[in-house]
C-alpha cells in the first residue's frame, strides 16, 4: 500500500510539476478525485519527493541606487522593488521586508543608534532578525502625547533593543513643550541631559522622512503653529522638526519647544539613514539630503523614481535658468 501511496505520489508530481497539466486530468491518469490531486501534492512536498526551488531574486532595484548616490552623494541608497499602484501599507510592508536584513549592516556592532519614530520603520524594526548586535538605541525624539503610539520612537527603540540585545536611553517628555520657558527648564533635568549627551555620540541615526503636510506630529500642532510653518515655507518634518526646501530648520517658536535631537547634531552623526516610502513625500526627502539631515537612503522604486524626476527636473530649470541670464 506503501509503494503504491508513492507511485501516485511520484506521477501526480511529475505530471503537475514538471509536465504542466492541471489537476482535473492529473486526476484523470492517476485515478483519484481531482480534490485528492491537490492532497496528494501537499504530501509529496512533505515527503521531499517535490522540492521547490526558487531563482535567485534580487530584490534592489541596483540603477536607481546609483543614480541616488551619483545626484545625490548619498553614502548608501537601498531601492526596493515594488510592484505598481500597491497601496501605500504593501509598499512599506514590501520595502521592510527585504530592506529590515539590510540594516544591520550599516549599524556598527556595540554602537550608539538614535531613532525616531515613523509607519515605515515601525514596519522595518517589526521584521527586523534578531541578532546580538548589542547597540546602545536612545530615543531621539519625545512623545506625541499621553497614549503611546506603536509607530512612537518610544515602542521602536525598546523593540530594536530587545532584538538586538542591546540597551535603551528613554526620552521621557513629550515631543512638544507649551513654550520656551517649559522647554529650557525640561531639558535642565539630569535624565534629558543624559540622553541628549548620548545622542551626541551617536554612530548612526535612523529617521523617518516626511513631508510637513504628511506628518504624523501635525495633528498635534495648533492652526497658528501650522501657519507659522506655512509663512515659513515648511517642506518635511524629521524627528519632529520642520525644515524648508533647503533643509533648513524653519524659524518658529516650534523650533525652540521641541524636545527632540537638534539638527546640528544630526549632521554631525556619521551615518544617518533617513527612510522614505511614498511619492508625497519626496520633496521633503530631496531637501533632508540637501540640508545634510540623513546621509543614506532607504526608499522602495516607485519613491526613487519620484525623487529622481524631481532632481532632473530641478537640474533642467537651473540649465534653463543659466541659459536665459547668459543670452
Amino acid at each position: 500500500m506503501q509503494s503504491e501511496s508513492n507511485e501516485q505520489l511520484h506521477l501526480a508530481a511529475r505530471l503537475y510539476y514538471v509536465d504542466g497539466w492541471d489537476q482535473a486530468k492529473v486526476a484523470e491518469l492517476v485515478r483519484v478525485s481531482q480534490a485528492k490531486v491537490s492532497r496528494l501534492l501537499s504530501l509529496a512536498r512533505k515527503r521531499g519527493i517535490v522540492r521547490i526551488t526558487v531563482a535567485d531574486y534580487d530584490a534592489r532595484q541596483r540603477p536607481l541606487e546609483s543614480e541616488l548616490i551619483n545626484h545625490l552623494g548619498l553614502k548608501t541608497a537601498i531601492v526596493i522593488k515594488s510592484m505598481e499602484d500597491l497601496p501605500a501599507s504593501k509598499v512599506r510592508e514590501l520595502t521592510a521586508h527585504f530592506a529590515a536584513p539590510l540594516i544591520e549592516s550599516l549599524i556598527p556592532p556595540g554602537s550608539v543608534l538614535a531613532i525616531s519614530g515613523g509607519l515605515s520603520l515601525q514596519t522595518i524594526i517589526h521584521q527586523l532578525p534578531m541578532t546580538s548586535h548589542a547597540p546602545t538605541v536612545v530615543q531621539a525624539v519625545g512623545q506625541m502625547g499621553a497614549h503611546i503610539n506603536l509607530w512612537d520612537a518610544q515602542e521602536l527603540g525598546r523593540s530594536i533593543a530587545e532584538k538586538w540585545q542591546g540597551k535603551f536611553l528613554l526620552l521621557n517628555a513629550p515631543v512638544y513643550l507649551p513654550n520656551k520657558t517649559a522647554c529650557d527648564t525640561m531639558l535642565k533635568l539630569e535624565q534629558i541631559q543624559a540622553v541628549k549627551k548620548k545622542m551626541q555620540e551617536a554612530a548612526v541615526a535612523l529617521v523617518e522622512i516626511r513631508s510637513a503636510s504628511n506628518s504624523l506630529f501635525a495633528d498635534s500642532l495648533g492652526k497658528a503653529e501650522r501657519d507659522q510653518l506655512e509663512r515659513t515655507h515648511a517642506v518635511g518634518e524629521v524627528c519632529g522638526r520642520y525644515f524648508d526646501n533647503q533643509g533648513r530648520e524653519c524659524d518658529t517658536p516650534l523650533k525652540s519647544q521641541s524636545l527632540s535631537i537638534e539638527f546640528e547634531t544630526l549632521r554631525h552623526i556619521p551615518q544617518t539613514i533617513g527612510v522614505v516610502t511614498g511619492q508625497e513625500d519626496v520633496i521633503a526627502a530631496l531637501a533632508a539630503v540637501r540640508g545634510s539631515l540623513v546621509k543614506s537612503l532607504i526608499t522602495d522604486e516607485s519613491t526613487a523614481k519620484a525623487l529622481l524626476a524631481l532632481i532632473n527636473s530641478d537640474l533642467t530649470e537651473k540649465k534653463t535658468s543659466l541659459h536665459y541670464h547668459l543670452s
